[in-house]
């Protein structure tokens, strides 16, 4: 068939579909609780207490200053296991909490020398160098 100027075709429609939005009732009875505009959900902060800088310098030096799987110069100290994990009684107690989850979350390898994460009489032994990695930050993240 040659198409030419002349040449006519039928156009088939899909039928039109509605879109119906079906909410909640409101709490007020009269608007939606619903708006265009997400709300970002503020997260919890969690403070830096009493980070040992002195011990991040360590880390930094030990590993030349430099990122350790990049080797990009000016790189940042990081803790390998959250020093959150006991810089208060209260942390230390929640490590105790995890137990035998510790060997699920981290490994056998690591689990068997995590006694220093939960001393109750050396709060904040996780916040050292030996336990800090220099990362570039791009790396980190």
């Amino acid at each position: 068939m040659d198409i030419d100027e002349t040449t006519s075709f039928e156009v088939k429609s899909e039928p039109k579909l509605e879109l119906q939005v079906i909410e909640p009732p409101s709490s007020t009875g009269s608007e939606s609780d619903y708006t265009d505009e997400p709300e970002a959900a503020e997260l919890p902060r969690i403070d830096k207490h009493n980070m040992d800088f002195a011990e991040q310098t360590k880390c930094l030096a030990r590993d030349g200053n430099v990122c350790v799987v990049t080797g990009a110069p000016n790189p940042n100290a990081y803790h390998i296991a959250p020093f959150t994990w006991n810089d208060t009684q209260d942390h230390v107690s929640r490590t105790l909490d995890l137990g035998a989850n510790r060997t699920f979350l981290v490994g056998n390898e690591f689990a068997s020398r995590t006694r220093y994460l939960h001393n109750r009489d050396k709060p904040g032994e996780c916040d050292k160098a030996w336990n800090m990695i220099s990362l570039h930050p791009q790396v980190y993240n």
